[in-house]
Parts: structure tokens; sequence; C-alpha cells
């Protein structure tokens, strides 16, 4: 997919500028599968018994499956790692 994505940016970029051509991209990219991956995703989140926990193996299992082993993902020391601190902050909404 990420060879794809950039052999169109790099074709179309000479003759419509960033702008256009970041647009052109996403839409050819996000449209045609955007309302499937979203219906996917509330009806996995919805079943789970744990959404919050399903969305972290979802995100583990693209990680490993997904992008290859040519991809390094980093996560960065927080306190539970031994840090002296956090950078992020994750809410959990209990509606």
């Amino acid at each position: 997919m990420t060879l794809a994505l950039v052999a169109a940016y790099e074709l179309l970029l000479p003759r419509l500028g960033r702008p256009a051509t970041i647009e052109a991209v996403r839409t050819a990219f996000v449209e045609p599968l955007g309302e499937a991956t979203r219906q996917g995703t509330l009806a996995m989140l919805d079943a789970a018994p744990d959404p919050f926990l399903a969305l972290v193996a979802v995100s583990k299992s693209r990680e490993e499956h997904a992008f290859g082993k040519g991809f390094v993902f980093e996560r960065r020391t927080t306190i539970g790692l031994g840090g002296s601190h956090c950078p992020f902050h994750f809410t959990r909404n209990q509606d």
C-alpha cells in the first residue's frame, strides 16, 4: 500500500502541486473503504467485552502482521517501564 501511495504522490505532485496531490491521494485511498472500515471498527468495539483492550490487541496485531519486519515500533520509556514520567495520556470514556 505504501509503495502505491508514494508512486501516486510522486506522479501527481508535478502536475497538481502538494495540497491537491495530498488531497487526491487521500481521497483515492481513504474514501473507497472508509465506510466499511468505520462499520467494521464499530462492530468490533460494540461486540468486545472490553473495547479498550480490543483496540490495543488490534493495534499490536497490525504492528506485527501488517507492517512487517521492516518497521520498528519504539515505545517511549514510561513510569511502568522505569521512566520518570509518561509522555502521553489516555482517557477511557466509561459511557
